[in-house]
């Protein structure tokens, strides 16, 4: 997926590793479950285990994993270039939707959570930045030399 805010090269980089990464394990995913469906039972020392009923439902819990991992790829290297939370917000609405897009509906709810849970976070540390910018304006008074 393109970047959806100018990022530097290293910053990219990342979340193309990362992008793999999340594809990789899906297709991994993927073709166990077709093996699985085309073998629909399997011996296990010496008991035979029907698996024919955990396709489908693996590869969806596989997708949202993936679509997680690209989502939190893409949000942490917007977050380092976007300090503001409400711009940050504005984008990663937009990333939500792609992403969305990509991995499929049923990752919408487990992607919310992990938007809003960076958007708190964009907002603890510019909190934080705030207050410590604040205490390290001190006044001098008196005969300091600079």
């Amino acid at each position: 997926m393109k970047p959806l805010i100018d990022i530097p090269r290293p910053a990219k980089l990342r979340i193309r590793k990362r992008e793999a990464e999340a594809s990789k394990y899906l297709e991994l995913v993927r073709k166990e479950s077709e093996s699985r469906l085309r073998h629909p039972a399997l011996q296990v020392s010496g008991t035979v285990i029907d698996t024919g009923d955990i396709g489908p439902e693996r590869v969806d819990d596989a997708a949202v994993t993936a679509a997680n991992h690209v989502f939190l790829a893409h949000a942490t290297e917007y977050a380092a270039r976007l300090r503001q939370p409400r711009r940050l917000a504005l984008v990663l609405a937009k990333l939500r939707e792609a992403v969305i897009k990509q991995y499929g509906e049923f990752a919408r709810t487990p992607v919310r959570v992990r938007e809003s849970q960076q958007i708190e976070k964009a907002s603890v540390e510019q909190e934080r930045a705030s207050v410590l910018a604040n205490n390290s304006r001190t006044v001098i008074t008196g005969d300091a030399r600079f």
